[in-house]
Parts: C-alpha cells; sequence; structure tokens
C-alpha cells in the first residue's frame, strides 16, 4: 500500500491548526520562516508546514514570498503523536528529539546528528525545512545546535536570532521556551562545535 492512502481522510491531518488558543500563543498555520541570517536555504516549519511539502502545495515565509513546497528537504523532529506523516515524502529524515527534559547525552547526540544532516543538505544546495509539532521548540533547538556546529554565533546570539526571525509566528519568549532544551545547549555550546556523535557530555559514554 502507498504510505500516503494511509493518511487519506485522516482527520487529524489538519485538526490542530488553533493549537496554543489555550495558552495564549497565536493561532499557527503552514507559513515557514526563512532563517536568513543563519542560511539561506534554512527554514523553519510547523507540521502543517510539512503538510504542504507532501501535498506539493505552496508555502509562504514572514516576507511573503512564495515557494514551491516541494523543492523543500524535511527534517522531522516532530514526535509520532503528533506527526506521522513525513514518511509519505521521498526527502525526509525523521530524528526523535522528545519535547521534555533532556540534560543528558543521548538528547545532544541526537540534536548534534540532526544539525550534522541538515548541514550535509544544505551544503549540497537543497532547501532544508526543520518541522516540529508547531515550529517553537524542537525544531528551534535542532537550528540551534546547527549554530553551534557551523557558524560563528554565540549561544546569546544564535537564540536571540532564531527568536528574531520565528517572531513573525510566535513571541519571542514563547520560542525555545523549554530550558531543558537551552540549559543543556548554553553549558555545552564550545564542546559542541567540535564533539563527535557518541562524545560523553554529561559523564556517561552513549552506545549509537
Amino acid at each position: 500500500m502507498d504510505n500516503s492512502d494511509k493518511y487519506k481522510n485522516d482527520t487529524k491531518w489538519a485538526e490542530m491548526a488553533s493549537w496554543g488558543k489555550d495558552i495564549g500563543l497565536s493561532t499557527w498555520g503552514a507559513e515557514v520562516v526563512a532563517m536568513t541570517s543563519i542560511h539561506t536555504n534554512l527554514f523553519m516549519g510547523s507540521r502543517l508546514s510539512a503538510q504542504q511539502v507532501i501535498d506539493k502545495g505552496n508555502l509562504v515565509d514572514q516576507n511573503r514570498k512564495r515557494y514551491s513546497a516541494s523543492r523543500f528537504h524535511l527534517v522531522c523532529v516532530a514526535s509520532d503523536s503528533t506527526c506521522k506523516y513525513c514518511e509519505i515524502s521521498n526527502k525526509y529524515k525523521k530524528y526523535d528529539m522528545k519535547d521534555k527534559n533532556h540534560e543528558d547525552d543521548a538528547f545532544l547526540d541526537t540534536a548534534i546528528k540532526t544539525a550534522d544532516y541538515i548541514h550535509n543538505q544544505l551544503k549540497w544546495g537543497r532547501k532544508v525545512m526543520v518541522h516540529c509539532h508547531s515550529g517553537r521548540n524542537r525544531s528551534a533547538l535542532a537550528v540551534l545546535v546547527y549554530c553551534a556546529r557551523y557558524t560563528n554565533y554565540t549561544y546569546e546570539n544564535a537564540l536571540y536570532q532564531i527568536r528574531l526571525l520565528n517572531a513573525s509566528r510566535f513571541p519571542m519568549q514563547s520560542t525555545l521556551q523549554n530550558n531543558s532544551f537551552t540549559s543543556a545547549v548554553r553549558r555545552n555550546w564550545n564542546t559542541i562545535k567540535s564533539k563527535k556523535v557518541g562524545s560523553r557530555f554529561f559523564g556517561k559514554k552513549i552506545t549509537t
């Protein structure tokens, strides 16, 4: 069976577009954020943005620039409970970056793998969209670690740039508000640049 058939008429496909109202966040949709000050081909989006890529629709960034969604390569860091659709695309990579306290080696190991994959895709001149559920925490974390490894930004500058760019979709302080994400990366910022997958950060060797 074609993977797309599994989700035909799936009511969850777009039902969560108003997520966030109960906690005071703006309604979010399929728009993407062009992370131009970090890399001209790097974008951040939501589960609904990924749907546009799968459906070969169109995407619009914060400057109202339009893109053919089929040109994007997806990097999915959403949980399986909110996004199981990316497998339909033949241009996606999934990383299990859970939205909870992860101040451990396995968490940073996954973040580094994600950042390295983003870098490799960008190196080939591809447009890359990193997405989670709403495009606010896990996708921003992946971009933050990318900044640590592949830019000259300090932690503070990278965090500010990501929040500033994403402010077209959410209030600045609601992007990367998960302190367990940011504190682990902040404390290890300089070592993340040179660490290889499987390195020690918190004293335990990772098995891969």
